[in-house]
C-alpha cells in the first residue's frame, strides 16, 4: 500500500528504562548505521526473488563502544515500489517490533504511550520521494543492537529485462559484510548478470551461480577489500548493486502464478502491432522554458509527431499562465494534421508562469470527452505526454495537491507520460505523477566511469564506461598533455558533449561557460544513445541561440 499514508509506531513495554532509551524521528544521514565511536559488528543483505516478486532483508549488528550514551541510527534506502512489511530492533536481549499503522491511528496510540509515561516515538518514511527508511534509537555505553528491515516489491520488466536494485551505503568498515541475491523462477532463467557502481575492484567479488531456473549472486568483500585505500578506515562500499535478468517466455497469454489465495498474471507478448493512440500533447511554454529547453521540446515533439499514423489522434495543449488549445478536439494524425502541429509548436514563444495544474486537469477533459462520444476506438489506449521542467509557479503550486487533483481526474483510466526538459528538471515531481497514472518518465541515465589507465596513445587515456548494464571503451586526451588538437573535431560526428578534452557547458554560466572534462565514447556512441547518432545532429550551434526579450543572448 501506498508508504505516504503510514507511520510506524514503536511501543517500548516493560523491561525497558524510559528514561534512558526512546527514539526519534529525524536522521538525516546517508549512512546506513549513524552514530559516533559505534562498531559495526556485521551488515548482511539477502533478496529471494520467486516468480519475479523480491523479499529483501537488511540486517545490521552494532554496538555502543563509547563510554556515554548516544543515538545510533539506521538507514535503508529503498525502491520507491517497494512496500515495508516488518521492522525490529533487538536492544541488549529485547526485541521491539514495529507494527504499521494509519497516521491517525498511530498518532492516537503515540499520545497515549506518552500520557503513560512509556518511551515511544512515530518512524515515517519521506513523504515525498519514499525512498528512505529512517530510524534512530538513544542506548547506554556498551549496548547491543540489531537492525531489521524487511520490504517487498513486485518486479517490472523494463526493456526486456528485470531489474532488482540494492542500496549499499554500511558507512563504515565492516567484518562480517555479505550480499546473497536468490533467484528462482519456474519458467527458467534465460540471462543474468550484475550492474555494479561500487568500485572496478569489487567486481571479482561478485559471484553469479546459475542452472536452469535458480541463480545466486553473492558479493563478499573482506574488510580489507572494503577500505578507500590500505590505511584508510572509511569504506569505500557506496553505491548501488543490481542484479538483472530475463525469464523464458513463450508466446501463449502469459502466466498465471497462485500463492496463498492471490495471483498475479505475468503477461509480455513480443512482435504484436502497436495499438491505436489517443495522445494529449501539454506542453510547458513558460518563460522558464525559454532558449535551449524550448528548442529541446521542438525537437523532441518533432520526432514523436512523425512516429503517429493514421489510426492515431490527437491534439496539443500549451500553457504558461493560461492554458491554450490548439485543438479543443482529437483529430486524426494525418500528414496535414501533423504538419500543422509542427508549424504551431515551431512559432511558440516562452513567456510567463507555469500553471500545471490547470493544464493537466483540461487534457484529461478532453480525453473523457472523447471517450464518452465515443470518438476513439473500442481497443485504442488514451494517454497524456507531459513536457516540462516540473516547477509550477502559477494557479496550484503545491506539488502534492496537483498530484491528488490528477490522480482523481484520471481514474485510472487514462496513462500520463513525462519528459523532463532540462538540466534543473524536478525530477521526483514528474517521476511521482507519472507512476501514479500509469505512466513513465525513459531519467537521465546512470554513468559510471572506472579503470582508467594509459591507452595505445600517449596523449590519450583509456577508461571503462559503465551505463544501462553496458560496459562501453572511452578515451579522452591527457591533461598534461594538452595540444591544439583538443579542439579538433570528432570524426564520427558524436556531438552530444562526449567529445574529447575540455569541452564548455554554458548552461549555468551563459556568457564564459563551465570547463568541463569529456570521455569520448566509441562506435558513434553505440551502447550509450538510444537509436543512432545521427538522431542527435542538429543544424548547427546557432539553431541553439535566441534572443530573449532583454536582447542577451541566451544559451
Amino acid at each position: 500500500q501506498n508508504l505516504e499514508t503510514f507511520f510506524f509506531l514503536f511501543s517500548f513495554l516493560r523491561g525497558f528504562n524510559p528514561n534512558r532509551t526512546s527514539v526519534t524521528e529525524l536522521f538525516l544521514s546517508a549512512q546506513a548505521v549513524r552514530g559516533d565511536n559505534i562498531t559495526v559488528k556485521s551488515y548482511k543483505v539477502e533478496s529471494r526473488i520467486t516468480s519475479r516478486f523480491a523479499h529483501t532483508t537488511f540486517k545490521s549488528s552494532v554496538v555502543n563502544s563509547g563510554s556515554k550514551p548516544q543515538s545510533i541510527g539506521f538507514n535503508v534506502h529503498i525502491p520507491k515500489r517497494a512496500f515495508i512489511s516488518n521492522f525490529t530492533m533487538n536492544v541488549n536481549g529485547i526485541t521491539f517490533v514495529g507494527s504499521v499503522k494509519d497516521k491517525i491511528v498511530a498518532r492516537n496510540l503515540y499520545a497515549q504511550a506518552k500520557s503513560r509515561n512509556k518511551a515511544a516515538g512515530i518512524v515515517r518514511t519521506n513523504s515525498q520521494d519514499m525512498e528512505t527508511f529512517k530510524t534512530e534509537v538513544h542506548v547506554p555505553p556498551g549496548s547491543n543492537i540489531e537492525f531489521e528491515l524487511h520490504y517487498q516489491e513486485m518486479m517490472q520488466r523494463k526493456l526486456g529485462f528485470y531489474e532488482h536494485t540494492l542500496y549499499l551505503q554500511p558507512g563504515r568498515l565492516v567484518p562480517k559484510f555479505q550480499v546473497d541475491v536468490y533467484v528462482y523462477e519456474p519458467k527458467g532463467i534465460s540471462s543474468i548478470q550484475t550492474k555494479n557502481t561500487l568500485g572496478a575492484h569489487f567486481a571479482d567479488q561478485i559471484k553469479v551461480n546459475s542452472s536452469t531456473d535458480k541463480a545466486h549472486v553473492v558479493f563478499e568483500p573482506s574488510l580489507q577489500m572494503q577500505r578507500k585505500c590500505e590505511t584508510c578506515t572509511e569504506s569505500a562500499i557506496d553505491g548501488v548493486f543490481t542484479v538483472i535478468y530475463d525469464v523464458n517466455r513463450g508466446s501463449n497469454a502469459g502466466e498465471l502464478q497462485v500463492s496463498d489465495g492471490h495471483f498475479v498474471h505475468f503477461f509480455a507478448p513480443s512482435k504484436l502491432p502497436p495499438l491505436p493512440k489517443n495522445i494529449v500533447f501539454v506542453i510547458d511554454v513558460s518563460g522558464s522554458m525559454w532558449g535551449v529547453k524550448m528548442k529541446q521540446t521542438a525537437e523532441a515533439m518533432q520526432a514523436i509527431l512523425d512516429d503517429l499514423t493514421i489510426e492515431d489522434q490527437f491534439s496539443i495543449i500549451d500553457f504558461n499562465h493560461n492554458v491554450r488549445c490548439w485543438r479543443e478536439d482529437l483529430v486524426p494524425a494525418s500528414p496535414i494534421q501533423t504538419e500543422d502541429a509542427k508549424n504551431y509548436i515551431q512559432n511558440i514563444r516562452p513567456r510567463g508562469g507555469t500553471n500545471i495544474n490547470e493544464a493537466l486537469l483540461r487534457a484529461v477533459q478532453m480525453l473523457v470527452r472523447a471517450s464518452n462520444h465515443d470518438l476513439v476506438e473500442q481497443r485504442s489506449v488514451s494517454m497524456i505526454i507531459f513536457v516540462s521542467d516540473g516547477d509550477p509557479t502559477v494557479g496550484e503550486i503545491k506539488l502534492g495537491t496537483i498530484q491528488k487533483n490528477v490522480k482523481r481526474v484520471m481514474r485510472e483510466e487514462f496513462s500520463l507520460f513525462s519528459l523532463g526538459i532540462g538540466y534543473d528538471v524536478d525530477y521526483d515531481f514528474l517521476e511521482r505523477i507519472s507512476m501514479e497514472n500509469r505512466g513513465a518518465f525513459s531519467r537521465e541515465p546512470e554513468v559510471h566511469v572506472y579503470n582508467v589507465h594509459e591507452g595505445l596513445d600517449p596523449l590519450k587515456k583509456e577508461a571503462t564506461m559503465e551505463v544501462k548494464g553496458s560496459r562501453l571503451l572511452v578515451t579522452r586526451y591527457c591533461p598534461a598533455h594538452k595540444t591544439d588538437r583538443k579542439h579538433q573535431q570528432v570524426v564520427n560526428s558524436v556531438r552530444f558533449a562526449l567529445l574529447r578534452g575540455w569541452q564548455k557547458d554554458y548552461r549555468r554560466d551563459t556568457k564564459q561557460g563551465t570547463n568541463v572534462y569529456c570521455w569520448f565514447v566509441h562506435n558513434s556512441g553505440k551502447g550509450f544513445i538510444d537509436g543512432h547518432y545521427t538522431d542527435y545532429i542538429v543544424p548547427g550551434l546557432n539553431s541553439f541561440l535566441h534572443m530573449n526579450p532583454g536582447n542577451t543572448t541566451q544559451f
